[in-house]
């Protein structure tokens, strides 16, 4: 899964630029981002401005290599997944109701009171108040609409 998803990544770059197979090097792949996407998305990202600065057409092991995070920064990230998941339990378990409802609605959830002396939600009346958010699915005020059009 780790392999496709990188491998669309590179895919997705504005120019074709050639690249080492991540299926053939997943083991250098996959411990250079923790097996997450998203960093690597990130890398790929500087790997490619990295070629396209020295004008190559394609993005070597070698500049993956320059531009990898160092064992210290993966060490450090990786503590704090296995520190999150000793925290947050079983990930696979549903979401609060509570959760739910903000994921879906946009509200904001803010910590206890007994934690940090402030609202528990940011719908109580009465204490104070958080910006107003927009919803998911609605396009925030002032944004362009969809397709490029203009500020109005």
């Amino acid at each position: 899964m780790f392999a496709s998803a990188a491998t669309q990544i590179l895919k997705l770059l504005p120019t074709a630029m050639s690249y080492p197979s991540v299926t053939a090097n997943l083991r250098f792949f996959y411990l250079r981002t923790l097996g997450c996407v998203g960093i690597f998305k990130d890398w790929a990202a500087k790997t490619y401005f990295l070629a396209m600065g020295r004008g190559a057409t394609e993005m070597t092991l070698q500049d993956f290599t320059d531009t990898a995070m160092t064992p210290r920064q993966l060490a450090t990230i990786n503590e704090e997944i296995v520190q999150g998941e000793l925290e947050y339990g079983d990930i696979a378990a549903e979401p609060s109701e509570e959760l739910a409802k903000s994921i879906l609605t946009g509200a904001t959830l803010v910590p206890d009171e007994t934690a940090m002396g402030t609202p528990k939600r940011s719908s109580d009346t009465g204490k104070a108040k958080m910006p107003p958010l927009f919803k998911p699915f609605e396009r925030a005020p002032g944004r362009d609409s969809v397709g490029g059009g203009r500020l109005t």
